[in-house]
C-alpha cells in the first residue's frame, strides 16, 4: 500500500498534477520493474565480464559446478548469500590452479587467511576428489588485464 508522503513526491513529479491512487500505483508499480530490472541486468553484465575472463576447460568447468554447489549448500546451511561465502572470481580461480595445498590455496584471487580457515579443508576436499576423477589435468587459461597466466597442466 502507497502511503501519502509516497503519493505527495509523485504528485509534485507530475508538476503538482493531481493522481488518483491507480494512477499512483500504477506509477510506483512500473518504478518498481523498471528497479529490478536495471538491478537484474547489472548482475548479469558482472557475471558476463567474469566468464569473458576465464577459459575453462570441460574439467575445469565441472569443478566449477562442483564449487557452486557446495557455496550453495554452505550459504544455506549459515543463512548468507552465496557470494558472502566465496565469490565467483574465488571459485573460478581455485577451478583455473586446483590448489593442493592451504598454502596453494592462499595464492588464489579473493580467497584470504579467514576464508581459507573457515572453508579451506572442504575445499581443498572438494578439488582432491575432482582430481582423482580426472585422469588427464587440462590446461585452464585466466586472462586478467590482459595478462595471460598459464594454470596447472
Amino acid at each position: 500500500m502507497i502511503n501519502e508522503k509516497d503519493k505527495q513526491i509523485l504528485c509534485k513529479a507530475a508538476d503538482g498534477l493531481p493522481l488518483d491512487d491507480a494512477s499512483v500505483h500504477g506509477a510506483i508499480d512500473g518504478i518498481m520493474a523498471l528497479d529490478r530490472r536495471i538491478k537484474q541486468l547489472k548482475h548479469k553484465k558482472r557475471k558476463m565480464a567474469l566468464q569473458a575472463q576465464v577459459d575453462l576447460d570441460e574439467s575445469a568447468q565441472r569443478l566449477l559446478d562442483k564449487l557452486r554447489q557446495w557455496r550453495g549448500q554452505v550459504a544455506h546451511v549459515e543463512h548468507y548469500p552465496a557470494y558472502c561465502i566465496l565469490q565467483d572470481a574465488a571459485l573460478l580461480g581455485i577451478a583455473c590452479k586446483r590448489p593442493k595445498t592451504k598454502y596453494e590455496l592462499l595464492e588464489v584471487y579473493k580467497l584470504g587467511e579467514k576464508k581459507l580457515e573457515q572453508y579451506g579443508d572442504a575445499i581443498l576436499k572438494i578439488v582432491q576428489e575432482h582430481e582423482g576423477k580426472d585422469v588427464v589435468q587440462p590446461k585452464c587459461i585466466l586472462v586478467k588485464k590482459g595478462i595471460r597466466q598459464q594454470g596447472r597442466t
